[in-house]
């Protein structure tokens, strides 16, 4: 064999080798950024999942004071000014606007964890989209429930409305079916970001 030839192909395997650990190395690169992404994007999630859970337990909490009652008198006021036609004023129901304007309050936190949804399909499948659809559907009912209970024009039951806007009880359908929500998200999301936790040291 000619040294050229010999040159040659030490060459070719050096081309080959290089184009080897160099896809080795992108992949590995790859893994590493796809695995801290999800990592942080989990962390994400569940932290957003905490805060509309606090939102939606936050607002149907029964106790009503002066407060709540004179924010939403001034807020129907001024919703009477900028939509007269469309905004009624019934002082004795003002209590039904109470959880509606409580998540109105958070509504940045709500609308934060609707813009994971997409990711949370991309990494994790339909489910956790799903889970997160249906855990921000309910500060939709509650303010359907709102504004159903303060206009009386619905066929429901008063009583029926006034459940789902306020609960005291922990074991209720809707606060039941929300904590089962957060506990089956972080049952998946938790392992993801757990060993990132710093260890707390005690004295």
């Amino acid at each position: 064999m000619a040294i050229s030839d010999f040159s040659d192909i030490i060459t070719a395997f050096s081309t080959i080798a290089m184009a080897l650990i160099a896809g080795f190395a992108l992949h590995t690169w790859r893994k590493e950024f796809i695995g801290k992404r999800k990592i942080e994007l989990a962390c994400q999630i569940m932290k957003s999942v905490y805060d509309v859970q606090d939102a939606i337990l936050y607002a149907r909490i029964g106790r009503i004071n002066e407060l709540d009652i004179k924010e939403v008198e001034q807020w129907v006021h001024s919703e009477k000014q900028r939509d007269p036609e469309h905004m009624g004023i019934f002082p004795e129901r003002y209590f039904a606007w109470v959880p509606h304007r409580r998540l109105a309050e958070r509504q940045d936190k709500i609308e934060k964890l609707q813009n994971f949804m997409n990711d949370a399909c991309l990494y994790w499948g339909l489910e956790l989209m799903q889970l997160i659809y249906e855990l921000t559907g309910y500060t939709l009912k509650i303010r359907t429930a709102a504004k159903d209970l303060y206009y009386s024009d619905t066929h429901q039951n008063p009583t029926i409305l006034q459940n789902i806007l306020f609960s005291n009880n922990a074991n209720d359908d809707i606060n039941k079916r929300v904590n089962e929500i957060v506990e089956e998200i972080k049952i998946n999301l938790e392992p993801i970001y757990k060993d990132q936790h710093f260890k707390w040291k005690k004295l």
